[in-house]
């Protein structure tokens, strides 16, 4: 296996778990989102140990790249908040 996880990937997770972060609950039922992610979460634990260190290293990278300082600490905590490390 390549344990290599794309920019992209690791980018695609992250903004999908702002998202579930950040929705109002207008858009999405809290306790739906607290849902998702932790069925989320418990797939990527799921993942080799090499794959896993590979996308903990990712999210990091990726954090880098939000402009906005609370989602830059998210996305950089990502990876502990889920469990993966």
């Amino acid at each position: 296996m390549n344990h290599s996880i794309s920019k992209e990937l690791a980018k695609a997770i992250a903004n999908v778990a702002i998202f579930f972060e950040d929705a109002a609950e207008d858009v999405l039922d809290p306790d739906a989102a607290i849902q998702v992610m932790e069925q989320f979460a418990r797939d990527l634990k799921k993942m080799n140990d090499s794959d896993r260190s590979a996308l903990i290293r990712r999210l990091k990278e990726v954090s880098a790249e939000y402009g906005d300082a609370a989602r830059r600490e998210f996305v950089f905590g990502l990876p502990e908040a889920l469990g993966l490390k």
